[in-house]
């Protein structure tokens, strides 16, 4: 169940690249934390581009509604974006379950 949010994170990431940045190159890393007994806990995936960075998530949706996915699936991003680059977003997304989603 996993490939589907990993899926959204990557492609949402590579689309915000290739719409505001004019970076020449975009890594796309993914691997797993170890949890209890040596089995897999959580997927790490990261996806750095080479551009100028100042990625801000006040800006747009891209990143907000990408934060607002992975923190539906219990998952953590983080983005680190300086002026000069590189901007990278890394996502957490736990093995297991989806946690329930309080209806309001």
């Amino acid at each position: 169940m996993l490939l589907v949010p990993v899926f959204l994170v990557v492609s949402e990431a590579l689309t915000n690249v290739h719409k505001h940045t004019e970076a020449p190159g975009v890594t796309v890393r993914a691997d797993t934390l170890p949890g209890p007994q040596g089995r897999p806990d959580a997927l790490v995936v990261e996806v750095t581009d080479h551009g100028p960075g100042g990625a801000d998530p006040a800006r747009g949706t891209g990143l907000t509604g990408l934060q607002d996915r992975v923190a539906v699936m219990g998952g953590t991003t983080e983005l680190s974006s300086p002026e000069g680059g590189p901007t990278r977003i890394r996502v957490e997304l736990p093995y297991g379950p989806i946690p329930p989603t309080p209806l309001t």
